[in-house]
């Protein structure tokens, strides 16, 4: 069953799987992953269990995290795929998450997957400053997060609005780590951030509306983004976008899987949600998510003949901040800008 839902209209949740039309065993993923890598491992995953029903949602992790968390007493989902670390680690200590540890996770790095095994990284995402490859040159764009912030650049950014997106609520909190230089003092953290919001000529509401902006837009505007979906989207579907790895290093997200808790402790549908994991979880699934979604495997067990030729040339340069530190002051920070920085004229 293939379903494109909005996080706003789907309400009607708490009746998936209750048809009786079909008699087979409902499988219920959330994820912010698209329609392309959904529906193919919709079809993939039902060709091998004849008996069930993949039933995906589309949304954003904030989202997926704020449906699983509303749906504590009457799960929907079982299998949570695509998230930033930060905010499963937020649902891991709300108890919204099973541990499971898939046949690979040796293979994963430790500091890539919660010590409970409650979630596994899956993917890295860079976070790297994004250009319009067809208008701006790479020498005239931005090279390093302090020139994004410089009156250089005012009226000239469009970014994500942070605060449903993990990746970019994710970002913000990797800068403000970085400018505290270890301190863990915000301040100048926030101060960048202000003056990335006085040069923000636009907030998008979501990603098409963000590739979108930046294909069209007169100005020389640029971005903050992931670099995956950089990649995939200029691929697919022709957008004009280009990327420059910042000096001083890219946020990387560890992007996320894992096993909702249900409370009807149904073992079947466990199971079945298991096998979901392990399947995408593959290096017969990551051959396609590498070269058909440019996704950066976590695993370091994938033969370096299995890559596609960007990922064996891609070159990434860390960011250097607490990530730890950061993810357990998500919520203080990105409050702090959505109360003190956001109404903040941007003129």
């Amino acid at each position: 069953m293939m379903r494109r839902v909005a996080a706003g209209i789907i309400g009607f949740l708490a009746c998936v799987g209750c048809s009786d039309s079909d008699p087979r065993r409902p499988l219920v993923v959330y994820s912010p992953h698209g329609e392309d890598i959904l529906r193919d491992f919709e079809q993939r995953f039902e060709a091998a269990h004849a008996d069930v029903d993949v039933q995906w949602f589309n949304m954003a992790p904030q989202d997926c995290y704020t449906r699983i968390r509303g749906e504590r007493e009457r799960p929907s989902c079982d299998v949570w795929w695509g998230g930033p670390a930060p905010t499963m680690a937020l649902a891991a200590d709300d108890g919204l998450l099973e541990p499971y540890a898939p046949s690979c996770v040796d293979a994963i790095p430790p500091q890539y997957r919660d010590p409970q095994n409650r979630y596994v990284g899956q993917f890295l995402l860079p976070q790297v400053i994004v250009r319009n490859r067809d208008r701006l040159d790479p020498k005239d764009a931005p090279v390093d997060w302090d020139d994004l912030a410089s009156p250089a650049w005012k009226g000239r950014v469009i970014l994500r609005f942070p605060l449903p997106s993990g990746g970019m609520r994710t970002a913000f909190c990797a800068l403000i780590d970085w400018k505290s230089a270890g301190s863990g003092d915000p301040a100048a953290g926030f101060a960048m951030l202000t003056a990335l919001h006085r040069n923000t000529k636009r907030y998008a509401t979501d990603p098409t509306e963000l590739f979108e902006a930046i294909t069209k837009d007169d100005a020389n505007v640029v971005s903050i983004w992931n670099l995956t979906d950089v990649l995939f989207q200029h691929a697919r579907y022709g957008y004009p976008l280009g990327f420059v790895m910042p000096k001083s290093g890219a946020p990387v997200l560890v992007d996320g899987i894992a096993l909702v808790r249900r409370v009807d402790q149904d073992p079947r549908r466990a199971e079945l949600a298991k096998a979901f994991v392990e399947m995408v979880s593959s290096l017969d699934a990551l051959d396609l998510l590498m070269t058909g979604h440019f996704r950066i495997p976590t695993r370091t067990d994938v033969p370096r003949e299995r890559m596609p030729q960007w990922l064996r040339e891609l070159e990434i340069t860390p960011l250097p901040y607490d990530a730890a530190r950061a993810a357990s002051r998500e919520r203080e920070w990105m409050t702090h800008w959505e109360q003190a920085i956001k109404p903040l004229a941007r003129e």
